[in-house]
This record gives structure tokens, sequence and C-alpha cells, in this order.
């Protein structure tokens, strides 16, 4: 019996791993994202400034 509870834990535990790098990888595909957003965008500033 003390198998299963150590079953249950363990499938506990790994999806809250899989939950917390499936939320780095979004956080991370977000702030690469944003990144280049802001890069665009002073791009497009310094392009408006020079026309």
């Amino acid at each position: 019996m003390s198998h299963a509870k150590l079953d249950k834990t363990g499938e506990c535990e790994s999806r809250v791993i899989a939950w917390s790098i499936a939320i780095s990888i979004t956080l991370g595909a977000v702030g690469k994202f944003v990144i280049n957003l802001a890069k665009a965008y002073a791009i497009i500033k310094k392009a408006n400034h020079k026309g």
C-alpha cells in the first residue's frame, strides 16, 4: 500500500515540474517577444525622426 502512496506523490510532483517548465518556457517566449517588440519600436521611432 505504501508504494501506491509514493506513486501518487511522484505523479503530483512531476505534474508540478511539468507545469513550471511550461510556464517558464511561455514566459521566456513572451519575454523575447516583448524585447523584439521594443527593439522594433525603437527602430521605427528612429526612422521616423530621420524622415
